[in-house]
């Protein structure tokens, strides 16, 4: 287990596996909302880390959002790549925000199951596998094609500078 967090990394452990399990304890201790008991430490680290990913597929969603209504606003990505050679402390500091971010849209995803919770209607008999295996296919398109955005944008950009 141990190598496992090793080779994930301070990205991949601040990015996924802390929002994940934040956003599962507080289903259970704030929300009541009971997740299958498992007594495997390795299930529950699954567990986190996949709750944490698709949440910060969501918060991308939600940063798109934020830049839209110019809460927030973001360089262009050609800038971030330059500044990203010059700058050691620019990364460190962009894990720290996808960091903030993921646990904001996962505080926002407890917002909305309370709200449900609260709503006068019984959802006990609605299957909600297929509405959550559809979200969930949304989220992980929109972070594949926003992904290659990115790898795209590198690309011409190391080309481009390699053409001066």
């Amino acid at each position: 287990m141990d190598k496992l967090i090793e080779k994930l990394g301070t990205y991949q452990i601040l990015a996924n596996l802390l929002p994940g399990a934040f956003f599962c304890l507080a289903l259970r201790y704030v929300l009541d909302v009971q997740l299958p008991v498992t007594n495997s430490t390795i299930e529950n680290f699954l567990t986190y880390y996949f709750a944490g990913f698709f949440i910060a597929r969501f918060s991308s969603l939600l940063s798109k959002f934020l830049i839209y209504v110019k809460f927030i606003k973001h360089e262009s990505y050609t800038l971030y790549v330059k500044a990203e050679k010059n700058d050691p402390k620019l990364i460190p500091m962009v894990e720290v925000s996808s960091f903030i971010r993921s646990m904001f849209a996962g505080s926002l995803l407890l917002i909305v199951i309370y709200a449900v919770q609260k709503l006068p209607v019984e959802w006990s008999h609605i299957s909600w596998n297929l509405p959550a295996i559809l979200v969930l296919a949304g989220l992980l398109l929109y972070a594949y094609r926003r992904q290659e955005w990115f790898i795209r944008e590198r690309v011409i950009k190391e080309t481009d500078s390699i053409d001066e």
